[in-house]
């Protein structure tokens, strides 16, 4: 654990143990500095005790002169006594006064008081006595005095020695006890000093020894010490240094694995053109080994010329970092000639030329072709039979071909600067910005005429962002010339409107006659069957030419009006109405399925609608079998609803049923035995109902039936109020 603490936090605990043996040290020599200073004052106490013991007993002895004085006066009758009386009191009064200083200095020693008040009373009680005459003049006064005198100060001894063997067992054990600790403290200040050192210099010296000899081995290319294990501050430098060399020797493998494996050659020159080392492409690029190379100079490789222009530019290097590119003609072994591309570095720190040289000769071949093909592109443009035209955002051209110089009949210097807008105009709007509209359209082409009238030309054009330009927003326009194109649409529009106004009113007016004379009752068989065939063919033709026109509608995108919502029951209902007779005649039964859908709206052009309607029923009849049934059913899908017409047919094959959607197609030439058929009606319906933004196909299994089937938009009923 102490490992992972960083330098600073161990260096950190280490002071604070340190700092806390230091605290113990002074603590305890505090202790014994505070015992030694109580065992002084104790010494000091007792010496004024002995002092004051030596007062009192002086205060005593004066008190026994002055008692012995007043014996020796009682017994010869001296006449001093008053004055020996006086001066007994004031010895008496010293005495006592002595007395209560030394209790005092004695306060809190029971024992020595005791011994003190012992004293007191003992030579208290020969004093008392010095008053009485007959107690002087006896001749026991002296022996007691002095036996008193004797105990008192045996008193006094024992006081003394009492004190004497308390100093002497308390000071010098501390005193002692002192110096020992001062010899501890300065050994264990010096061990713990000692200690860290070791401690740090084994942890940290050690350790940058270790990172040192890395550094040593590593440029020597030589293995590393193991990583340590510690987390501090060394053990990550350790880490991170391991880390950077295992990415150096990664880094200088992967060098290596370029050099070694680049297409390129990789040399390096010294300043007079020999080579100093030299990758193993020059072997396949150059037909040389490398060792073959090293020492010699570069002039073996490149022309006299070249040669010496390098040398010179390597001489003219030597003084700072410079990088250059050149191309060289090198001469391989086999003594072929190949363009060589050259990028060079003069390194001042390694004094010698890093070469990067390519072989160009591919490239140069490349480029050729790309020349060729390009020039061929152009040509290829040129001959287009349809204009091509870069013009810019504003309209302007830049670039034209042949073909849109033959179209306009003016020469390319004359059209190149000129607005698109200046030579064409937008047969559907002649004011509208032509520019404009060919951005709206996107891929789809726009409609144009030129406007030089005499010229007749008419153009589809087209135009699409020119992603070869360096300006991206420049347009790039396909011109086609639909000029024979416009003739023809306007020849079947001619021929269109000669259908509708001079041949569809004659047919009619003319099958109104024939059904005139069908209501004659005079009429006899064979003619009432000529006239029915007149009638059946008229009403072919009729049909034919209304069919003609709806397409002519479709392809101007007229036939279907503004969609309106309208009952889904109601246009049914008006299509059954109109087949009912045709089915009764054929003998096929309609059925009618709606569940759930009663009331139910769609968004349609109503006629339209029946009419798509209609033609499903009619074929359905047609090509069904009679005594079969045919089935309209309804379905609600999302917001959709689902219209079917199922028959019991012969059914339409897999691979037509996209196709017959197609104008003028039909599922066999047999299907004119039951009603000559145009293969148009399939191609209205399908128009009609993609206008209302439905869907129409069909499913069928051959023999099995077919089931023709639409989608409608459903339309929101108003919410009710």
């Amino acid at each position: 654990m102490f490992g992972r603490l960083n330098i600073s936090q161990q260096g950190l605990i280490a002071l604070l143990v340190l700092l806390a043996s230091q605290c113990l040290f002074v603590g305890l020599l505090a202790s014994e500095l505070t015992q030694a200073q109580n065992s002084l004052a104790q010494e000091d106490h007792a010496r004024r005790i002995f002092a004051q013991i030596n007062e009192m007993m002086y205060a005593g002895d004066r008190c026994g002169e002055i008692l012995l004085a007043n014996m020796a006066m009682a017994r010869s009758a001296n006449e001093r006594s008053s004055d020996l009386s006086m001066d007994t009191a004031e010895a008496r009064e010293r005495f006592e006064s002595e007395h209560r200083k030394l209790i005092r200095l004695m306060a809190g020693l029971p024992d020595s008081i005791a011994r003190a008040n012992r004293t007191h009373q003992t030579l208290s009680t020969i004093f008392n006595r010095s008053a009485e005459r007959a107690f002087l003049q006896s001749d026991s006064a002296a022996e007691e005095f002095y036996s008193r005198m004797l105990s008192a100060c045996q008193e006094n001894v024992n006081t003394v020695k009492h004190f004497a063997q308390l100093d002497a067992s308390h000071t010098p054990q501390s005193l002692e006890q002192v110096k020992r600790l001062l010899l501890a403290g300065v050994l264990l200040n010096v061990g713990g000093t000692l200690i860290l050192a070791w401690f740090f210099i084994r942890r940290i010296t050690g350790r940058i020894k270790i990172l040192t000899e890395n550094c040593a081995r590593f440029s020597r290319q030589q293995p590393l010490h193991a990583r340590l294990t510690e987390e501090d501050e060394i053990g990550r430098i350790d880490t991170v240094f391991h880390q950077m060399a295992a990415a150096l020797v990664a880094a200088a493998n992967q060098e290596r694995a370029l050099i070694e494996n680049s297409s390129d050659v990789i040399c390096r020159l010294d300043i007079d053109g020999n080579f100093l080392f030299v990758s193993s492409a020059a072997n396949s690029e150059w037909g040389y080994a490398p060792h073959d190379l090293l020492g010699k100079n570069i002039a073996i490789l490149l022309s006299g010329p070249d040669a010496r222009v390098l040398i010179e530019k390597i001489k003219s290097f030597a003084s700072q970092d410079v990088r250059s590119d050149f191309e060289a003609r090198v001469q391989r072994l086999d003594g072929q000639f190949i363009y060589t591309h050259w990028c060079t570095y003069w390194s001042r720190a390694e004094r010698s030329l890093f070469c990067f040289v390519r072989d160009v000769e591919k490239e140069k071949r490349a480029d050729d072709l790309l020349k060729f093909q390009e020039l061929q592109l152009r040509n290829a443009i040129e001959s287009l039979p349809v204009g091509i035209a870069i013009v810019k955002d504003n309209g302007s051209i830049l670039s034209i071909n042949a073909w849109v110089e033959a179209m306009l009949g003016h020469l390319r210097a004359e059209l190149l600067g000129r607005s698109i807008a200046d030579l064409f105009v937008s047969c559907e709007n002649s004011e509208a910005d032509i520019l404009a509209r060919l951005k709206e359209n996107g891929s789809l082409p726009l409609r144009c005429a030129a406007r030089q009238e005499e010229l007749g030309l008419y153009v589809d054009m087209t135009a699409t962002m020119n992603a070869d330009s360096a300006r991206q927003e420049d347009l790039l326009l396909v011109i086609e010339d639909v000029s024979e194109r416009v003739k023809l649409e306007q020849m079947k529009q001619q021929f269109v409107t000669l259908l509708g106004e001079n041949l569809q009113k004659p047919l009619e007016h003319v099958r109104s006659m024939i059904s005139d004379q069908m209501d004659n009752q005079s009429l006899d068989e064979r003619k009432r069957g000529r006239l029915q065939r007149v009638i059946s063919g008229s009403d072919r033709l009729l049909k034919l030419i209304d069919e003609l026109l709806n397409i002519e509608q479709l392809e101007a995108g007229k036939l279907v009006g503004e969609l309106k919502s309208c009952s889904l029951e109601e246009v049914v209902a008006s299509a059954l109405d109109a087949v009912r007779d045709f089915a009764e005649q054929q003998k096929k039964a309609i059925e009618w399925q709606m569940d759930g859908l009663n009331g139910c709206t769609i968004l349609a052009d109503r006629d339209r609608l029946v009419q798509v309607i209609i033609n499903l029923l009619s074929n359905a009849i047609k090509y069904s079998p009679q005594n079969t049934s045919i089935t309209v059913a309804c379905d609600l899908e999302g917001n959709q609803v689902k219209l079917r017409v199922m028959d019991r047919g012969r059914g339409v094959p897999p691979e037509m049923q996209k196709s017959i959607f197609e104008p003028y197609v039909q599922v066999s030439s047999a299907d004119g035995a039951r009603g000559v058929g145009t293969g148009l009606g399939l191609a209205i319906c399908k128009t009609i109902v993609e206008s209302h933004g439905g869907e129409i196909g069909v499913e069928s299994r051959e023999g099995g039936g077919s089931a023709f089937w639409l989608t409608l938009m459903k339309a929101e009923m108003p919410e009710s109020k």
